[in-house]
């Protein structure tokens, strides 16, 4: 299953788009993402946050060139902690995660 949320300017996060594919390969998302820019058409400033899945990033750009693409931390921690093998590296991710800097 296939599935696409948004949130709101009051954080508030609900889903938009739903569907059913019976493979997680780059053709399933490029379908995936084209019903979702028909449903959605054009918008500005586009943010899409997702796992590492290559299918999900192939898609993002072939689809949507021009929206920004980011990592959920979750998945950036799990990668970081399987990699160096240490669990303190949860503080300093949280930090750097939480930090705010204006673009």
């Amino acid at each position: 299953m296939f599935v696409a949320t948004a949130q709101d300017g009051n954080e508030q996060v609900y889903p938009i788009a739903f569907k059913y594919g019976e493979l997680e390969n780059n053709l399933s998302w490029e379908w995936f993402l084209d019903c979702l820019k028909g449903s959605l058409g054009h918008i500005d400033d586009l943010v899409f946050i997702s796992n590492r899945h290559a299918s999900i990033e192939a898609g993002i750009s072939k689809v949507f060139p021009y929206a920004t693409h980011t990592i959920y931390c979750w998945h950036f921690y799990e990668n970081i902690k399987k990699r160096y093998h240490r669990k303190d590296v949860a503080v300093i991710m949280d930090k750097a995660a939480r930090a705010y800097t204006k673009l």
